[in-house]
């Protein structure tokens, strides 16, 4: 179930950047890693976009961009979904 949620969001990623985090994520939970991210209690009024959520849930663990398309890779998003 993991792995196809992983899949599914970097697809989501790579097809529509810009759209709203809120295609995918719930309200709180954007909100909690905006808060986590820039280590600010107090949310912005609008949800980041897909693309720049990816990148804060990527950036949780290692991300490497080595191609520069910003859409990271489903080992990135994996690394911070594994437990330990």
């Amino acid at each position: 179930m993991v792995a196809w949620r992983i899949f599914h969001l970097t697809k989501l990623g790579r097809e529509t950047p810009e759209v709203p985090c809120t295609v995918y994520f719930e309200e709180i939970e954007w909100q909690a890693l905006v808060g986590f991210i820039r280590k600010d209690p107090v949310a912005p009024p609008q949800p980041p976009s897909l693309r720049d959520a990816l990148r804060m849930v990527a950036s949780l663990a290692v991300f490497w961009d080595a191609r520069g398309t910003g859409a990271g890779h489903p080992n990135d998003l994996a690394r911070v979904a594994a437990p330990g």
